[in-house]
């Protein structure tokens, strides 16, 4: 669904709303396929100075569900009730170009929660997911359950509050990607209530380019910040280090081109579960500068000439096309420091000629006193 009116000043709109004491009706769209475009929006809600609760919004696709150009899926409450809850299961789910979906409160009710399952969950574009309380009501929940991946770039996951408690986000995915400027968090503006948590779960979490996860209370106690994956890698490489500090600091950490964690407020809350990959920054090795090059070891003629007295050479170039470094070579899998010696036979030996057998070595092995052979390995 999308467009607008012959006059551009109407957008499409599919929705149930109440003006009065009595509840919104539910909405519940059953499909194989969802698009939602150019402005259209499907919404429950509650009007102001209405005292009902805002209806419930279920969307089931099996094939997709895409929303793009400002298309989004809605509950809200004006009035004092609450909002309903949205909930959403389909194959993929792509939210795009600014496109959104939300749950929100502008009042004394409790905005509603966001129930999101598929297989898998792209964010690009300014595109958000949102629970938001501007009012007196605490902030709804986002979980976030994923069979696939979970990929966002220039893509948020938020919940937000001015006074009362920001609502939890809890992701399960196999992996997430955030780049751009893809932030999750949850933020209460002024007041003394928590931030809300953040839980999430994945085999791998990448996180680049200023891509932030925060639990922000500045005038109360920070949400808790729990991972549950075996790797958390970011660029740059980011080091858990929290201090508390004031309301204007917190938010100059979104837009400082580095990737942070933080849960601070009055009373910081805890960062659980990051893996201390620390180590790899500075345990990588130099490559050398002579890369091999594979022409050189081609010969032009395997021809041996005989006429001419020459020394022979034979160079181990190593693999991967990288030259051996001296002490490459391999230590010998046997003992070289003493040796015993030949019996003396009384039998001629005679020059090998063509038809006797070949004895082909195994490998290039390096003896005790640092010289370097190639043999058979002894038994």
């Amino acid at each position: 669904m999308g467009g607008t009116s012959a006059n551009a000043d109407t957008y499409t709109r599919l929705t149930t709303e109440t003006s009065a004491s009595g509840d919104a009706g539910d909405l519940k769209i059953d499909t194989r396929q969802l698009r939602i475009r150019n402005g259209a929006s499907v919404s429950t809600g509650t009007l102001l100075d209405s005292q009902g609760k805002g209806g419930n919004l279920a969307v089931t696709a099996t094939d997709s569900v895409q929303l793009s150009t400002r298309g989004s899926l809605v509950t809200q409450t004006l009035g004092s009730g609450n909002a309903g809850d949205l909930t959403l299961e389909t194959g993929s789910l792509i939210v795009q170009d600014e496109a959104f979906i939300f749950a929100a409160t502008f009042n004394q009710g409790v905005g509603g929660n966001i129930q999101l399952k598929a297989n898998s969950l792209s964010l690009n574009n300014r595109a958000t997911i949102t629970g938001s309380s501007q009012g007196q009501g605490k902030a709804g929940n986002i979980n976030i359950n994923l069979r696939d991946n979970l990929q966002a770039n220039n893509g948020n996951i938020t919940t937000a509050a001015t006074q009362a408690g920001g609502g939890d986000i809890s992701i399960a995915a196999k992996d997430m990607f955030l780049s751009n400027n893809s932030d999750i968090r949850t933020n209460l503006s002024r007041g003394g209530g928590s931030g809300g948590n953040i839980f999430l779960s994945a085999d791998t979490i990448i996180s680049l380019e200023d891509s932030d996860i925060f639990a922000f209370a500045p005038e109360g106690q920070g949400g808790n910040i729990i991972f549950n994956t075996r790797a958390f890698v970011s660029s740059p490489l980011y080091r858990p280090i929290q201090t508390r500090t004031d309301a204007a600091t917190l938010q100059a950490l979104d837009g400082n081109n580095r990737v942070d964690v933080n849960a601070s407020g009055i009373v910081s809350g805890s960062i659980i579960g990051v893996p201390d990959i620390t180590f790899l920054q500075n345990s990588l090795t130099d490559l050398p500068a002579n890369i091999i090059d594979a022409n050189a070891l081609i010969a032009n003629s395997c021809i041996a000439r005989r006429n001419n007295r020459q020394n022979s050479t034979f160079l181990i170039t190593g693999s991967g096309g990288l030259p051996e470094r001296p002490g490459d070579a391999p230590l010998s899998p046997y003992i070289t420091g003493t040796m015993q010696s030949i019996t003396t036979s009384t039998t001629s030996h005679r020059p090998w000629k063509i038809g006797d057998p070949i004895v082909e070595p195994q490998g290039v092995y390096r003896l005790e006193n640092g010289s370097l052979v190639m043999s058979r390995e002894c038994r």
